[in-house]
């Protein structure tokens, strides 16, 4: 598990509001999971492939209000996606077997057919929802649907007898700054934050109208944005003395500061090159210069030489006649 990836399960693991806003401002579009009947389970799901292993962290079950006042139970999972992820319906519903498989039970008292199955008959499974969240800051252009994943003529002339399975990604950079806006939780800087981590100017306009939100983030928080958007500042010096969350306002300060030096360096880099470059032109426009002279001084030379010689046929064909 890589820096961010670690980063990004210890902010799920203890931020569970934020974990439960997630679902339901931007899945569900209803509260419909209350951050403290979320139970994180100590499952370890995973499967191999070649020489690599997938694992399943963020898995929460999840009391589900339901219109009708009746609460139910389901499992919300989170997938934290650092690259673009083009096998992630195959991924998902990997993930959302093994979920459900995991419900089924070996139980002694069960006979026949259904001790066989591990599943009583009429059984109920509880429903296993997965979301994934692109940390990627590009354009996720990955397939959506299982079907996409196929070949179309293949998928069109088997579509009745196949399965799909949908792909729910939560990408903030496509995401409308107005439902971002709605966000109650530190989802909210996260989300903003990474919504325009490669625009300065909006990024700047953002915490400046967020000011009074930026300039007192948790630490966890802190980390998690400067971590997986790739941010090099030091948090100790971004604290307040006495005081434990991050004024994430100076991290901006210190990110323009140094896009400013970055830019005069390019600047400096610039001049250097182009006066290397007129330094160069000069070397070639002297060394042309001086080959252009030492032609003309050859040229000269031979056309001494040459009439030197005519002198002397000349002065022989004068001799012979005077014979």
């Amino acid at each position: 598990m890589g820096k961010k990836d670690e980063i990004c399960f210890e902010f799920r693991r203890n931020r569970p509001e934020c974990y439960a806003e997630l679902f339901n401002r931007l899945v569900f579009g209803r509260d419909l999971i209350s951050w403290r009947e979320l139970k994180e389970l100590n499952v370890k799901q995973g499967f191999p492939e070649g020489r690599r292993e997938y694992w399943r962290d963020n898995l929460r079950k999840s009391v589900l209000c339901m219109q009708d006042g009746r609460r139910t139970y389901a499992f919300a999972g989170i997938e934290d996606s650092t690259y673009v992820d083009y096998g992630a319906p195959v991924k998902g519903m990997l993930y959302d077997a093994l979920t459900l498989r995991e419900q089924f039970i070996r139980n002694e008292a069960l006979r026949g057919d259904a001790f066989l199955s591990s599943f009583p008959k009429g059984g109920i499974l509880k429903p296993v929802i997965t979301v994934f969240f692109d940390w990627t800051g590009k354009n996720w252009d990955g397939p959506l649907h299982l079907f996409d994943m196929f070949d179309p003529q293949e998928r069109n002339l088997l579509a009745p007898f196949l399965n799909d399975y949908q792909v729910h990604v939560i990408s903030p950079g496509k995401l409308e700054e107005s439902r971002i806006l709605t966000l109650d939780t530190e989802l909210r800087e996260i989300m903003a934050f990474q919504k325009y981590r490669n625009v300065m100017d909006q990024l700047k306009r953002i915490i400046r109208s967020e000011r009074y939100r930026f300039d007192s983030l948790t630490e966890l928080s802190a980390e998690l944005i400067t971590t997986v958007t790739n941010t090099k500042v030091n948090l100790a010096n971004l604290k307040r003395e006495g005081e434990t969350t991050v004024n994430m306002c100076l991290a901006i300060d210190q990110m323009c500061e140094e896009a400013r030096q970055e830019g005069r360096m390019e600047v400096l880099e610039e001049v250097r090159k182009a006066n290397a470059g007129r330094k160069e032109a000069e070397s070639r426009q002297k060394e042309a210069e001086a080959r252009q002279k030492k032609a003309e001084a050859e040229s000269r030379e031979f056309r001494r030489k040459y009439n030197e010689l005519r002198a002397q046929l000349e002065m022989l064909k004068g001799n012979r006649i005077s014979m």
